[in-house]
């Protein structure tokens, strides 16, 4: 299997194969393709977190107890969480894409909440 993906990225002379460059529409392909949607996101959430959402006609507001701690909002390209004071110093937006970054963002709200718990 090793000698295959060798082959692949070296020609016959050994050297490494040219890597064919991404025109200005693939890279924007790419840029826009979004892999998960607010409503998995926020079903990752409730499940891991065990927070509640409510749907406020612009964006869903995550509460945790009797606090607001987050909001999701659903965007062309990503799906955005914000996490606000006293959760977080400032303000700060993460972006998802996909279920890494969406990983992610639960475990920084997983932090915040159980740091402000404290």
């Amino acid at each position: 299997m090793e000698n295959t993906k060798k082959q692949k990225i070296f020609d016959e002379k050994g050297k490494l194969k040219a890597v064919k460059k991404k025109n200005k529409k693939e890279l924007v392909k790419e840029k826009l393709k979004k892999e998960i949607t607010a409503e998995q996101f926020l079903e990752q959430l409730k499940f891991q977190l065990k927070v509640e959402s409510k749907w406020d006609k612009y964006e869903h507001v995550i509460r945790t107890g009797n606090k607001v701690c987050a909001w999701v909002c659903e965007r062309q390209n990503f799906v955005s969480m914000s996490i606000f004071p006293p959760f977080n110093d400032a303000w700060k937006t993460i972006r998802i894409k996909n279920q890494v970054d969406a990983d992610n963002a639960i475990i920084m709200l997983k932090a915040k909440i159980n740091g402000y718990k404290k």
